[in-house]
């Protein structure tokens, strides 16, 4: 959608873009994959997801997950931006959303996580930045783990009942929150 445009009442989500290169993947270009604007009292549309799996150095194009904003200040939440070399056996996630909503966690659009009953989800790093809310919810209880999690410029965590995400290496806490609902974040070692 074009995120420029007012959708009556609410924007429309970011879809997807998925890049599997033997390769690297440069340039100066963007992938855009954000959510529609909410209008007259409409939510903002969520963010999508952008997969980048590759080969070479770490891709530098830019990627922009945000969700909508909206003039009511329901801000849609953001995608997801998962990168993957493919040597490695875990995937990074960042959950950006633009700085949409700032502090205001009332306003926050959530970016959900629910897994599987049956496996555990494992990730190389976890950031969530600029307004990010990332959500793990317990319809499943998913079970994840990671070896980094940084919440950085009012990024958010927040793991409902029975979720649990285990950090296996460090947590890096720059002006981000974790929201208690229930759920359990099991730090190994904590920066602040």
């Amino acid at each position: 959608p074009n995120a420029n445009s007012c959708w009556n009442p609410g924007g429309g989500s970011g879809g997807s873009v998925w890049i599997d290169s033997a390769g690297t993947v440069t340039g100066a270009g963007t992938i855009s994959v954000v959510g529609g604007r909410g209008c007259n009292g409409g939510a903002g549309g969520g963010g999508g997801r952008v997969a980048i799996y590759y080969s070479g150095a770490i891709p530098t194009v830019t990627v922009n997950t945000n969700g909508g904003d909206s003039n009511a200040a329901h801000y849609g939440g953001s995608g997801t931006y998962i990168r993957k070399l493919h040597s490695d056996p875990y995937a990074e996630v960042v959950v950006n959303n633009a700085g949409l909503g700032g502090s205001n966690e009332s306003t926050l659009g959530k970016t959900v996580i629910t897994g599987l009953s049956f496996a555990t989800m494992t990730f190389a790093t976890i950031t969530v930045q600029n307004s990010g809310h990332l959500y793990f919810s317990s319809t499943t209880a998913p079970l994840a783990s990671t070896t980094a999690l940084l919440l950085t410029t009012n990024g958010q965590f927040e793991a409902a009942s029975g979720a649990l995400l285990e950090v296996l290496g460090t947590t890096t806490w720059t002006g981000g929150m974790i929201v208690d609902s229930g759920g359990t974040s099991i730090p190994i070692s904590e920066t602040t």
